[in-house]
């Protein structure tokens, strides 16, 4: 019995630690996704490079919070993981949909400034 509170406690500081992950990542996310969009909104001539550095650090930020979630899943501390109705709710999580939605806005203005100044 006491084996199987201390695999708990593990889990659960294993655990706790991995969300601390990502919500460092998704601190770093916000902090430079703000300076970025405000920098490309004052920039006067379309640019291309904002957009990219853009896309590049929501993709860094998804990768780190997707091994972070790979490993909640493991120790079973992963949200909604489960619940037959709710898991699909898992992609919509922070960690998982904030770095996706940067990363598809920043390739939409991309795309924008590409078809349209290029």
């Amino acid at each position: 019995m006491n084996v199987d509170k201390a695999e708990e406690e593990r889990k659960d500081k294993a655990g706790k630690e991995q969300n601390d992950f990502i919500n460092q990542r998704l601190t770093w996310l916000g902090t430079f996704e703000g300076l970025l969009f405000v920098a490309d909104h004052y920039v006067a001539n379309p640019r291309l490079l904002l957009p990219i550095v853009g896309a590049a650090i929501a993709i860094s930020v998804g990768i780190g919070t997707c091994a972070a979630n790979i490993e909640l899943t493991k120790l079973r501390r992963q949200a909604f993981q489960d619940s037959r109705h709710l898991k699909y709710l898992k992609y919509m999580m922070p960690g998982t949909a904030i770095p996706a939605i940067f990363t598809v806005a920043w390739l939409v203005l991309l795309v924008d400034r590409v078809w349209h100044h290029g």
